[in-house]
Order: C-alpha cells, then structure tokens, then sequence
C-alpha cells in the first residue's frame, strides 16, 4: 500500500503539528512502514503513537494503521509493506 501527502501550498505557515493517516485496513502480518525511504518506529500502544513522532501504530482489534509524520510543508510518501 502507498499513501501520500501532498505539499503546502499557499503562504500560510500553520504551527508545527503532525499529520495523521488513518487507514482502515486488515494486515496479517504487518510489514515496515517507510515514509520517503526511512523506517518509522512501531509504537505498541496507542497511548505510545500518540506521544510519539513519526511513528505508526496498527490498532488490530479496529483493523486500523496509524502513521504519523511531521508536517514540515513538503510531500510525503509512505509505503506499507
């Protein structure tokens, strides 16, 4: 699977913040999640992934992956293997 965000547009600079990806979606087993080339970490919990950033977390009981990136204005790609 393969998600992007797209690049800011616009001269508002909104505070710094993350970008959340919520994705329903069932997977056995669970592979790497990668955004631009780079691991993020596997949170355990979800209290974990909130805390966290970047990082993802796969809720197994809802069947729902969580990616969290900084917002730093450019596009993002991340691949879930």
């Amino acid at each position: 699977m393969i998600a992007g965000v797209s690049a800011r547009r616009g001269t508002h600079a909104p505070p710094c913040r993350s970008v959340v990806s919520a994705t329903h979606r069932k997977l056995n087993p669970l592979g790497p999640v990668n955004v631009d080339g780079n691991a993020l970490k596997a949170q355990a919990t979800q209290k974990e992934f909130e805390r966290a950033t970047p990082g993802w977390f796969y809720a197994s009981d809802k069947n729902i992956l969580c990616i969290k990136v900084p917002d730093e204005g450019w596009s993002a790609t991340a691949r879930i293997e």
